[in-house]
């Protein structure tokens, strides 16, 4: 019988914290930091899921700022733009998209944007989080919610079998 033991190499991981910059390209947040709640029964055990403030709509064009500790949305069928804050476990309105989500919307974070796409508009919003501010794109696919960023320089977006990089540095796109 064969005896096969895998090996585990471990790497320290020296990454992102609130206070330094990342890979979003967003500065660190000038907002208090507050310390974690003490544990409740409320909260479950580890692994479990955590009940957290609800959004103020339901939302589609999510993203994750990891460096802010911060989460956006778009409200659904909607132009409502929000901001959670989960050190403080709440919920902000922001400047509203110029885009009506309609339903089915992506969103993906780069260099201090965000870029949402929507299954039913050919326009892709960008929400400057620095400037509390949009711009409008046009959006090559002609619709959809599938959007992703390399935390660099591009975007990715892919509709049914098409596939284009959005390059943000030069404003262009290419499939």
């Amino acid at each position: 019988a064969l005896n096969w033991r895998p090996s585990v190499l471990t790497v320290p991981f020296a990454g992102l914290t609130p206070s330094t910059g990342g890979a979003t390209g967003n500065s660190s947040s000038t907002a208090p930091r507050l310390r974690p709640a003490a544990f409740s029964p409320e909260q479950g055990a580890p692994g479990d899921f955590e009940r957290l403030a609800n959004s103020p709509l339901p939302l589609t064009c999510v993203v994750e700022d990891p460096v802010t500790w911060t989460v956006y949305g778009q409200a659904n069928s909607g132009t409502a733009f929000y901001r959670y804050r989960a050190l403080a476990d709440v919920w902000e309105p922001l400047a509203p998209s110029p885009i009506h989500s309609s339903n089915n919307g992506g969103a993906a974070l780069l260099n201090g944007k965000i870029y949402t796409v929507y299954t039913s508009s050919p326009s892709m919003g960008v929400y400057d989080v620095g400037t509390n501010s949009w711009a409008v794109y046009t959006n090559p696919t002609g619709g959809t919610g599938n959007i992703a960023s390399d935390a660099s320089r591009y975007l990715y977006l892919v509709a049914d079998s098409r596939f284009f990089r959005f390059d943000t540095a030069n404003a262009t796109s290419a499939t």
